[in-house]
């Protein structure tokens, strides 16, 4: 029996050490994440959870969001040739030549 009570212990002390590790992890991550609003706020600008946060919220948004239709299209035959093209010269001396058919 003396075996089973080592074995125990053994597990227990090794599942304390994890809860310790994500612990200190936890801790390093808060950390890092009050030092990025801190800086964010020195910088003048505000925090993206806080923003979106306030997008959520937002009458206006939830609006527009009822508003959102979606149109498709069936064309029944293929679009016309199209003679629209764009020249770009790059600074080595070549032209690029987009479009057109």
């Amino acid at each position: 029996m003396a075996k089973k009570d080592k074995k125990t212990a053994a597990l227990e002390k090794a599942a304390r050490k994890e809860a310790k590790k994500n612990k200190q992890a936890e801790k390093a991550n808060k950390g890092a994440t009050k030092k990025s609003k801190r800086e964010l706020a020195a910088a003048g600008e505000e925090d993206i959870e806080v923003l979106l946060n306030r997008m959520d919220n937002d009458p206006k948004t939830r609006e527009l969001e009822g508003q959102k239709k979606v149109r498709t299209e069936v064309l029944e035959a293929p679009p016309s040739p199209r003679l629209n093209m764009s020249m770009t010269v790059t600074n080595s001396g070549d032209v690029l030549v987009f479009g057109g058919e």
